[in-house]
């Protein structure tokens, strides 16, 4: 029996069957009740409530500080209803309910192929061979978000230069902080940048000091954009600000479809710059 994507959503949806104990004959790569007693029959990997709880607490914890988040929190700290309450919880939420679903099949396909890898030699099963890099199967929680070092920041100015924003300047802004998105190869997939600054005037101050911040890039490269990561990385960055005691966040862009998705996520309009160019022929 080879080892094919369709063998494997069989193991998923036997691991999620908790009327009858099932399974897998490799003879025929179907799915059969143990109560037949084939001799081949290879049992299931065990899958049950507390594997089911530990996914969505996962999943929750991998969101942003955000509505969701607390409503899912709390219908996990409630103790009753769980299951059915996480599922109300996200109907009201599509796009997030789209990436529970992948979220949980990725994750329960990745245990399938683990217990399959088990069998592979025992059973003469052929496996399923090395994968292709299908980012578009990724959701933002597969990124991990995390503070910029040195090293980063030389991929952080490549950007600004190739998006042509001047990336000799960013690399004398010494005082600015970023945070990166990571792949789960260990790439850089995009970061935001912001710089802190105290009410009473523009001079540069630390965190810990500052009342306002200026976010002054939110970067995505092409081939990890719409998976909704500069989404996150601005709602991280600004959580992450507030959560510093940083009142105001300000971002700078002349981009008008960004004026309107930040519109979308809570900012507003705090000034509108008009600049005349007069230059020698």
């Amino acid at each position: 029996m080879k080892i094919t994507e369709q063998i494997i959503s069989k193991v998923i949806y036997g691991m999620e069957n908790q009327k009858e104990h099932l399974c897998l004959d490799p003879s025929d790569g179907l799915l059969k009740p143990k109560s037949l007693g084939g001799d081949d029959f290879i049992s299931l990997p065990k899958w049950g409530p507390r594997d089911g709880y530990a996914l969505m607490e996962a999943f929750t914890g991998s969101l942003p500080v955000s509505e969701l988040r607390a409503e899912l929190e709390d219908v996990l700290a409630s103790g009753h209803g769980v299951f059915r309450g996480f599922k109300d919880v996200l109907r009201a939420y599509p796009e997030e309910e789209q990436r529970w679903r992948r979220y949980k099949h990725r994750e329960m396909r990745l245990r399938a192929l683990e217990w399959l890898g088990l069998w592979v030699e025992a059973k003469d099963l052929e496996g399923l061979g090395p994968e292709p890099e299908v980012w578009e199967e990724l959701t933002r929680s597969d990124f991990v978000l995390r503070c910029a070092g040195e090293d980063d920041w030389k991929s952080i100015w490549r950007w600004f230069e190739e998006e042509g924003l001047g990336g000799g300047a960013v690399a004398g802004e010494m005082d600015a902080e970023a945070q990166v998105a990571e792949t789960p190869l260990g790439d850089l997939a995009g970061a935001v940048c912001w710089k802190t600054f105290s009410v009473s005037g523009d001079s540069p101050v630390s965190s810990e000091k500052a009342k306002s911040a200026s976010i002054f890039m939110v970067y995505v490269r092409d081939d990890f954009r719409r998976l909704g990561l500069g989404r996150y990385l601005l709602e991280t960055a600004v959580s992450h600000l507030n959560g510093a005691g940083i009142t105001d966040v300000f971002v700078n862009t002349p981009d008008m479809k960004m004026a309107e998705w930040l519109g979308k996520m809570g900012f507003k309009t705090s000034a509108v710059l008009w600049r005349f160019e007069n230059r020698p022929e």
